[in-house]
Parts: structure tokens; C-alpha cells; sequence
């Protein structure tokens, strides 16, 4: 029963949303923070050492943060 595409597909969904649920209730916001996001610098332009934020504020809520 372990090789029916059908029974992976459905496990599968199971274990992805119960990750996502278990990411969603981790978080916990702090005022006056922010979650900075890495990549890789593909076109060269940073030196070494060197990093690149953008910050959008419209993109989070405070209104359940913690002091």
C-alpha cells in the first residue's frame, strides 16, 4: 500500500500541513524586530563581507508582538 501514488500523495499533503501549522505556531514576534531572509548574491555585485537589506514595513503587523 506504501507505492500507490494516491496514499504518498495524501501522506505527503498530511506531513507538509502539519510542518506548516508547527512553523506558524514557533513564531514569536517581537516588537521592534525583523526576519531577515539570505540569498545568494548570483550576479557578483556584493564584496565580500558585504550585505543588502531591504526593509518593507507594509509586509508585517505588530499588533501581536511582545515587549
Amino acid at each position: 500500500m506504501e507505492h500507490e501514488p494516491i496514499f504518498q500523495s495524501i501522506l505527503q499533503n498530511m506531513v507538509l500541513g502539519l510542518a506548516v501549522s508547527l512553523k506558524r505556531k514557533a513564531r514569536i514576534r517581537i516588537k521592534d524586530s525583523c526576519v531577515l531572509i539570505g540569498v545568494i548574491d548570483e550576479t557578483g555585485e556584493l564584496k565580500e563581507g558585504e550585505i543588502y537589506v531591504k526593509i518593507n514595513r507594509g509586509s508585517y503587523e505588530l499588533s501581536e508582538a511582545v515587549d
